[in-house]
């Protein structure tokens, strides 16, 4: 079933009744619709009800197009509503000149109606997740307020100060020529990958994890159109957004594109400020997705990923062990007697504690594969892929030495003056011997008997392999 377009408030300005009538047809099931009909009408209305779109003609009588939208783009009150140009004329100067006024996008008359509302449906998902975004960054910075009262010693902050990273690229054709036109275009900006053919795509694809596709239709071994619906249909890739870049520029191309789950269509020959506008424009709505899905997988308290998280990793490294026939080590975790530090100390020391802690898991990490979680409360969770129970034991041994060098105080902590951890470490072969469920559940013994035999200390078990080898 396809996805609900967001409903969303569209400021239509064209001077021809007939283009009005036919967007207000194509619209008006699912967005609220206001017409204009000259560039003074439309400044009026946008900056009086302020519109999540506008869809703006190029020639307006009076005033045209790229006078309005850069009047708009020059108003701090207007600035922010994304303008798609409407205009009847595929001219690469005029397309040029409307990005430079600040256009995020470009529709040629007469209206392929699936590309149009596809282009209006990205920018009114852009507009939910910068909102979305807006509030979740509040609600942290507010909570991070209120615990920064309390927690001055913390060192740990969430997700500040880290460097950035370029955004992946992946560039699928055939030419050669073609790839370096793009690469001298892109590679300033993103980090480039390259395949010529679609089962390379593929593979890259799933090992690089991209932030945007760029996919010629035509390949030497399948279609542009097969690969994007295969992509579409795995887990890992599904996510990935998808241009197709290719010189078939028909109606129908277009239409079979989007279908197949693309994003955008670019036509070939390239304009060096298109490409580059429409990369940029989408790399902007990844990288806020990407953010927001951050903050809502991330523990607020100690800035490591929290259950769900965990969850969607746990799964995805699970199926990949299994294809690649590789151990998996697991390992549970728990702060020795935290009940006892909280009462005794308070749970502002509860919490820089769980801070201090959760950091020094994170750093004991030797590899970024490595993913350390917090389940709730005081208790952690380490996925270790392609890891032996050798390699498991090592980890979970520099975890504990890496607490107890805290050297937290705990009072309580059955004689032993410091805060400690105690740890369930289970190792396997995933395959259809065994659950991820019963996997769990074997690290949690693993951990109880750690705490009966004394606490701070890791007790580990091998599970049996059905692997022949």
């Amino acid at each position: 079933m396809a996805k609900q377009q967001p409903a969303g408030r569209i400021l239509v300005v064209d001077d021809q009744a007939t283009n009005i009538e036919l967007l207000h047809n194509i619209f008006k099931e699912v967005h609220e619709v206001e017409f204009a009909m000259t560039g003074e009408e439309a400044l009026e209305m946008a900056i009086r009800d302020l519109p999540d779109i506008i869809l703006l003609d190029i020639q307006l009588p009076g005033m045209d197009g790229f006078e309005v939208c850069r009047r708009l783009k020059s108003n701090a009150n207007t600035r922010h509503i994304p303008v798609i140009f409407l205009t009847a004329k595929n001219d690469v100067d005029d397309m040029v000149n409307g990005y430079k006024q600040g256009a995020v996008d470009y529709v040629i008359k007469p209206f392929n109606w699936f590309e149009l509302i596809a282009k209006v449906n990205t920018q009114l998902v852009l507009r939910e997740m910068k909102s979305e975004l807006r509030n979740a960054q509040e609600r942290e910075e507010l909570f991070l307020r209120q615990i920064q009262l309390s927690l001055e010693e913390t060192e740990l902050t969430l997700g500040g100060g880290r460097p950035q990273t370029k955004q992946r690229v992946l560039i699928v054709d055939d030419s050669v020529s073609n790839i370096e036109t793009l690469a001298s275009m892109l590679g300033d900006e993103y980090e480039l990958f390259f395949a010529v053919n679609g089962e390379q795509a593929k593979q890259i694809a799933r090992e690089a994890h991209p932030h945007l596709i760029m996919l010629d239709v035509v390949l030497p071994d399948t279609d542009g159109y097969q690969v994007c619906k295969q992509l579409k249909r795995e887990p890992e890739t599904r996510d990935i957004p998808i241009v197709f870049v290719t010189s078939r520029d028909s109606a129908e191309d277009e239409t079979r594109g989007l279908e197949a789950g693309a994003i955008d269509y670019i036509i070939k020959p390239y304009s060096h400020s298109i490409v580059k506008a429409r990369t940029r424009n989408l790399l902007e709505l990844v990288r806020n997705r990407d953010l927001l899905k951050k903050l809502t997988l991330t523990d607020a308290l100690t800035g490591v990923p929290n259950r769900r998280n965990f969850q969607e990793v746990y799964r995805r490294e699970w199926f990949r062990a299994c294809r690649a026939r590789e151990p998996l080590s697991l390992i549970m975790i728990d702060i020795d007697n935290f009940k006892r530090f909280n009462d005794f100390y308070g749970h502002p020391a509860g919490d820089a504690c769980l801070q201090k802690v959760a950091k020094m898991i994170y750093q004991v990490r030797k590899r970024n594969t490595d993913f350390v979680a917090r389940l709730g409360g005081e208790e952690f969770v380490v996925i270790l892929p392609d890891t032996d129970a050798e390699g498991g034991q090592r980890f979970a041994d520099a975890m504990l030495n890496a607490v107890r060098k805290l050297a937290i105080a705990h009072e309580h902590n059955d004689g032993k003056k410091i805060v400690t951890i105690s740890a369930g470490l289970v190792t396997c072969y995933p395959g259809p011997h065994i659950s991820r469920e019963n996997l769990l559940s074997t690290a949690d013994e693993c951990l109880y008997q750690a705490k009966k035999e004394g606490r701070n200390r890791v007790c580990s078990r091998m599970e049996p392999s059905d692997d022949p080898a």
